[in-house]
């Protein structure tokens, strides 16, 4: 259409004014018009000035799930991009996507930044996984250890790993329950209440008491104590 005509346009101004536009557009500018989504991933990816890149990356989380197919490869790298802002609406665009990118390269992307960055491109990298839902589920491994209440961590990042374990399902919660009954004993209370609400959601009765109820790593007898591989090597190098 014109409005992706204009963003290859040499003017900068006029780029950024139809990369405004196109955001509060939103869904709408998609219908009928592929060639919007394939221009702002081609803004994300190859224009020079990051403002650019911010807001073509802003516009395609706008338009959503409707833009995924053509752009989330220019998101997930953008995940990674020089600017930060560029990376947290990035990452937030892939999050507003939802399970539209699921099987993309986007999920490995949204992993590397939950532990890559600020402490605010950690908390909206777990914030976009859990808008995936159960799609995201593969990546409940990564969400686990970040559970610990290491020295100097993040407890806004603890309590929305809970939150995304609880959103990705009872099967990622089930694999992912050791970290969960830990964080019952954590310090923050609303990490307690969101690792809590996760656990009763994957009826996961003995890790409601904590940790120490689970028994033995090795006790796998129990249906309500089956644990995922990465999760069992994790806790038996913590010692726990």
């Amino acid at each position: 259409g014109a409005l992706a005509a204009l963003l290859r346009h040499s003017d900068h101004e006029l780029k950024l004014e139809v990369g405004r536009t196109l955001r509060h557009l939103g869904p709408g500018c998609e219908t009928g018009s592929s060639g919007v989504a394939v221009a702002l991933a081609r803004a994300v990816a190859t224009e020079d000035s990051a403002v650019l890149r911010y807001e073509a990356a802003r516009a395609l989380g706008s338009i959503g799930a409707n833009a995924a197919e053509e752009a989330c490869w220019a998101l997930a790298q953008a995940t990674e991009d020089e600017d930060t802002d560029v990376q947290i609406a990035a990452v937030q665009a892939l999050g507003a996507m939802g399970s539209a990118v699921a099987g993309s390269p986007a999920l490995s992307a949204l992993v590397r930044a939950t532990t890559n960055g600020s402490f605010e491109l950690r908390r909206l990298a777990v914030a976009a996984l859990a808008c995936l839902g159960s799609s995201a589920k593969d990546a409940a491994a990564a969400l686990g250890p970040l559970l610990r209440p290491l020295p100097a961590s993040d407890p806004q990042l603890r309590r929305a790993a809970a939150e995304a374990l609880g959103a990705m399902g009872s099967d990622a919660v089930r694999e992912q329950q050791f970290w969960l009954a830990r964080a019952m004993a954590d310090p923050d209370e609303q990490v307690r209440q969101a690792a809590e609400s996760a656990l009763t959601l994957g009826g996961c009765r003995r890790a409601l008491c904590g940790s120490m109820a689970l028994g033995a790593l090795d006790d796998t007898d129990d249906e309500d104590c089956i644990v995922h591989p990465s999760a069992r090597k994790a806790l038996q190098r913590t010692g726990s």
